[in-house]
C-alpha cells in the first residue's frame, strides 16, 4: 500500500513587474517612481519626479517655475540632438532652424530677467537641474531657501502676468 503524500503549498517566485523600467542602476533609479499603467497587461513604467511637484506652491508659482523649466528645456534642447532639431532639420526654409534657436533663447532671456540674482542659484537648482531644494539647504546652509524661493516664483509670475 502506498503513503498518501500531503501536497505542498509551493513558493511562487515573485512576479517582475511588466514594462520597461530602465537600466535599474543607482543613477537611473534616483528621482524617480515606479507605477502602473492603465491597461488590461498589468504593466509598469519608471517616471521622473519633478522637483516643482514636491514642493507645496501656489498655482501662480507653480507656473512660473514650470516656465523657467520649459524655457530652459527649450534652449538645452538646441544643443542636443533632439526631436525639434531633427524636425526643423527637414524643413525647406534654411532660416527656420535660426528662428527656432532665437525663439527658445529669447524665451529663456525673457523668463531669466525676473528673476532676483540673489535667488538665481536657488531657482536654477530647482527648476534648471531638477534637484531638491533640501538638497541645497543641506550644502550652503540656507534655512530660508524654501521662502526664497517662492519669493522669486511670486516675481517670475508677476513678469509674466500669471
Amino acid at each position: 500500500m502506498q503513503k498518501s503524500r500531503k501536497s505542498r503549498a509551493r513558493k511562487q517566485p515573485a512576479q517582475p513587474l511588466n514594462g520597461d523600467l530602465g537600466t535599474q542602476t543607482p543613477l537611473a533609479v534616483a528621482n524617480t517612481a515606479v507605477e502602473a499603467v492603465q491597461g488590461p497587461n498589468d504593466l509598469f513604467r519608471r517616471r521622473r519626479l519633478n522637483a516643482i511637484d514636491s514642493l507645496t506652491l501656489t498655482m501662480r508659482q507653480g507656473q512660473a517655475a514650470n516656465a523657467i523649466q520649459e524655457a530652459w528645456c527649450k534652449l538645452e534642447m538646441q544643443s542636443s540632438g533632439s526631436e525639434l532639431k531633427e524636425t526643423v532639420d527637414t524643413s525647406s526654409r534654411p532660416d527656420a532652424v535660426i528662428g527656432v534657436q532665437i525663439d527658445a533663447q529669447s524665451r529663456w532671456l525673457h523668463v531669466n530677467k525676473a528673476i532676483p540674482n540673489v535667488d538665481r542659484e536657488i531657482v536654477e537648482h530647482v527648476c534648471c537641474h531638477n534637484l531638491p531644494i533640501k538638497g541645497l539647504i543641506k550644502k550652503y546652509n540656507l534655512p530660508n531657501a524654501t521662502k526664497r524661493f517662492k519669493s522669486a516664483m511670486d516675481a517670475v509670475a508677476d513678469h509674466l502676468k500669471f
